[in-house]
């Protein structure tokens, strides 16, 4: 069943909610619900790791690509005052 809701920006989202079944269908279906939360929650977090781990990575890079250019411009300099 899937539930649509309107927003006061015009953006529709629309929510899925198990049926409301007894037996065996409405416990597969509400079982295969949890797992698939469960599942979205583990891809966030994967993604929210990644994105950290990422960051850091350029952050670093940051760091060594300053340290080149001061380093090359420490080089150049001795050579431009011995003109």
């Amino acid at each position: 069943m899937t539930t649509t809701t309107t927003t006061p920006s015009n953006a529709t989202t629309e929510t899925l909610t198990p049926p409301k079944e007894g037996g065996l269908t409405g416990t597969v279906l509400e079982l295969g619900f949890a797992w698939a939360a469960y599942g979205l929650k583990l891809g966030t977090a994967a993604l929210e790791q990644s994105a950290k781990t990422l960051e850091l990575t350029a952050k670093a890079l940051d760091r060594l690509s300053s340290e080149f250019t001061q380093k090359s411009r420490v080089k150049s300099e001795p050579a431009e005052s011995a003109k």
